[in-house]
């Protein structure tokens, strides 16, 4: 069920390594996503890059849904202080523009399922609970 206090945001940067089952990373995110949480696709969402180079882009820019967005690399280095430094960039940039209460943010290395009711949970316990300012939806 979609949810007006919801924004959805979803960073990429070379989603293409790494290939699961044959597939890049960033499709795998977005196919279990769409398969668990089928109205995602209706909510406000982002969809973000990061100067990827691996043709990942691209395919996030197919979508069909959302507002597409190229955020520059803050920090041009491979390392796990410059992923950290570019990935804090992207969420200051989504800050800025969403008009929603919550931000779901989501990376291109998630995989989803059995997540019908996440988003309605969540908001649920955020708006009940003012202390809590995150909610996590991994499995260990």
């Amino acid at each position: 069920m979609k949810n007006e206090k919801v924004t959805i945001e979803l960073c990429n940067y070379n989603g293409n390594r790494n290939m699961v089952r044959g597939k890049g990373r960033l499709q795998t995110t977005v196919e279990s996503l769409l398969d668990s949480c089928p109205y995602a696709s209706e909510m406000r969402f982002y969809l973000s890059d990061n100067e990827s180079t691996d043709g990942s882009d691209e395919y996030l820019f197919s979508l069909g849904f959302g507002t597409k967005l190229r955020i520059p690399r803050f920090v041009n280095e491979r390392s796990w202080q410059a992923m950290t430094k570019n990935n804090m960039n992207n969420l200051r940039e989504i800050v800025e523009r969403v008009e929603t209460p919550y931000i779901w943010r989501i990376e291109n290395d998630s995989f989803f399922y059995n997540q019908n009711e996440f988003v309605q949970r969540s908001v649920q316990l955020l708006d009940q609970n003012p202390d809590i300012t995150i909610v996590n939806l991994r499995r260990w």
